[in-house]
């Protein structure tokens, strides 16, 4: 009973991470990672990834620091979420494993910021990051 309470719970919550998707989100697909950063910032806490695109369209998504760099972001003000440190986990687990992933991405949301230079010009920090999935395929 416990343990389908927590694996209940534990699905509730990687839902709830992503169950607000707005329109401007979107799946990126066959990623795999390079890079996994994360650090506080001016008073934010950052995850950054960078990714090797194998076939999707991350290039072309039209945000200069995700283009150039191929990287995508989370930021926030506040501590992270369970939600985002599964993220962050799946993330180092992937790149570890060397398996691809999936990455839910805000496009409307671009971060330029200046103080963000980690991988040259253009700065920032690209797109938001709002989900992951790794995959073997």
């Amino acid at each position: 009973m416990v343990i389908k309470t927590l694996r209940v719970s534990f699905l509730l919550c990687l839902f709830l991470g992503v169950a607000n998707a707005a329109e401007a989100r979107d799946w990126i697909k066959g990623l795999r990672v390079v890079d996994v950063i994360s650090y506080n910032d001016g008073g934010f806490n950052v995850i950054t990834a960078k990714f090797s695109e194998t076939g999707s369209n991350l290039a072309s998504v039209s945000c200069a620091p995700t283009a150039s760099h191929l990287i995508a972001s989370h930021w926030t003000s506040k501590q992270f979420t369970p939600a985002v440190q599964v993220w962050f986990s799946t993330l180092l687990s992937a790149q570890a494993q060397d398996m691809y992933v999936d990455i839910l991405v805000d496009i409307a949301n671009c971060n330029q910021g200046s103080v963000y230079d980690f991988y040259g010009s253009p700065n920032g920090l690209g797109v938001g990051l709002w989900g992951v999935r790794a995959s073997k395929e």
